[in-house]
């Protein structure tokens, strides 16, 4: 899936740099996961020719969404825990298409 690293397995993290897509793989994260930007995909399974299978524009939908850093936790709670979650960690929001429906 990373086209300069396609030995990588395990968790694939994406995102939009200007009008490039940026990889990271699973045995980066760690190290380079202060530059992923608010909105970014975390893929596990492998998607040979990516860029061609985006179908939408990350870049515009982080803008639609004008996620304000200050109210993104605000009232979200573990649904384990019911602990409050915090500003310094992630949010995710999944998307499942099964039998060609959203």
């Amino acid at each position: 899936m990373i086209p300069d690293k396609p030995e990588a397995t395990g968790w694939t993290y994406v995102y939009k740099s200007g009008e490039d897509l940026k990889y990271i793989a699973e045995d980066e994260y760690e190290a380079k996961k202060e530059e992923l930007p608010l909105l970014s995909l975390a893929i596990k399974y492998p998607i040979q020719k990516f860029e061609d299978k985006l179908y939408f524009d990350l870049k515009d939908l982080q803008n639609k969404l004008e996620l304000e850093e200050s109210k993104m936790h605000e009232g979200v709670r573990s649904n384990i825990s019911n602990a409050e979650i915090g500003h310094d960690q992630p949010l995710y929001y999944s998307i499942s298409k099964i039998s060609g429906n959203l």
